[in-house]
């Protein structure tokens, strides 16, 4: 059980340090930057397809294509 525990939180610390990254691709005043401000995550579905590809949605962040991800 505790191998399995250490996976599990692993995994979420890898998906904590990818939302991170894609948190300063997020334009000033969008769905997601709003969510964020407030300590949560943008609800919206395109929003949510984006980050389970580790991406933006760039529907609602434009700003985000002209930028990389390092």
């Amino acid at each position: 059980i505790g191998g399995k525990r250490q996976a599990l939180k692993k995994k979420a610390e890898a998906e904590q340090e990818a939302y991170a990254k894609l948190v300063s691709l997020f334009d000033k005043d969008s769905c997601c930057a709003n969510a964020h401000q407030d300590g949560k995550k943008c609800d919206h579905q395109c929003c949510l397809d984006a980050f389970a590809q580790n991406k933006v949605c760039l529907k609602c962040n434009p700003g985000a294509a002209e930028q990389k991800i390092n």
